[in-house]
């Protein structure tokens, strides 16, 4: 099997009047592009938990019930939202389910598939999500 899923692929053509409009090695899509270098995770719900950290210690930790019943609302502030499903269905697994963290401002295709939690640190460090978006997460 290969480790590269099936959403890279070759180039695809620019639709006509959009080329000023698509960044360079970008290309339009009307589906729901699998976008995975590596295996998918399957990770049974009973045995999923969100568990937020800082400095080796867990401050907050949710199993899938628990974080199902906390209250949900739509991106706050522009910065960033966990994912349980797509289109009123559950988000599968291909597409970061059972949740997957958003981050708009940083374009959606950069963000976090396969969430499990959050790590506080109050330094920059490499990665997908950037120290303003974990301050912001950090109010919660």
């Amino acid at each position: 099997m290969s480790p590269v899923s099936r959403g890279f692929r070759g180039r695809s053509r620019i639709p006509a009047g959009e080329e000023d409009r698509i960044p360079p090695g970008q290309h339009v899509t009307k589906d729901f592009p699998v976008l995975s270098a590596g295996p998918t995770p399957h990770t049974p719900l009973p045995e999923w938990t969100f568990s937020i950290t800082q400095g080796g210690d867990t401050l907050k930790s949710w199993t899938w019930q628990e974080m199902q019943a906390l209250p949900a609302e739509d991106v706050t502030g522009g910065k960033a939202w966990v994912a349980f499903g797509y289109d009123g269905d559950p988000l599968e697994p291909e597409h970061g389910g059972p949740a997957r963290l958003l981050v708009p401002h940083l374009y959606f295709w950069k963000s976090a598939k396969w969430v499990r939690g959050l790590e506080l640190r109050d330094y920059d460090a490499p990665g997908l999500v950037n120290r303003a978006l974990l301050g912001f997460l950090a109010e919660r």
